[in-house]
């Protein structure tokens, strides 16, 4: 049976040089299929890998996104995505894992700058979004309470310090 498995290019080609030696091992299968995903400045130079039986355009130039899927991948299903990632937990690439629960997929995998292939469970990936989504609606809020408390604290601090100098000129007796 062809176990089709997409490769999301996260990272560099030259980390992706090493990063396909060690998943072609971990893939082993003759009928397994490598495709690639990538943005299309990147089309060209994945071409010179064989082990890709197809090369697929993200046909957009910002950042992989939860809320862009190519239409191509909305049909096809894949026995695995991996992700390759710069460091060991793949803190940073939350954007590319949160497309990958979009992918329809048996397993999501991380592989790492030194080629260690994991699994990466949906439930850490939706924690992970979930947190992140909560930290940043805090930050939101702060912010806001921030800049609505500004005007305030300048004007507080312009009204303490004339009535200092109103203070300082004012004769003791």
């Amino acid at each position: 049976m062809e176990k089709k498995i997409l490769i999301i290019r996260s990272v560099s080609f030259q980390q992706l040089d090493k990063n396909l030696i060690r998943i072609k091992e971990t893939f082993p299968e003759p009928d397994t299929m490598f495709y690639l995903l990538t943005h299309s400045h990147g089309i060209e130079r994945a071409q010179k890998y064989r082990l890709l039986s197809e090369i697929i355009d993200y046909q957009s130039r910002k950042d992989f996104s939860f809320f862009r899927l190519p239409k191509r991948l909305k049909k096809e299903k894949f026995y695995a995505v991996i992700v390759p990632v710069t460091n060991k937990t793949g803190a940073g690439f939350l954007n590319v894992f949160a497309m990958a629960l979009r992918i329809k997929t048996e397993k999501i995998y991380r592989c790492t700058t030194g080629s260690d292939i994991r699994q990466t469970p949906r439930k850490e990936i939706v924690s992970r979004l979930l947190k992140a989504t909560f930290f940043s609606a805090i930050a939101f809020i702060l912010t806001l309470g921030a800049l609505v408390m500004l005007p305030f604290l300048i004007l507080g601090a312009l009204f303490l310090r004339k009535s200092h100098r109103d203070d300082a000129q004012t004769p003791c007796f």
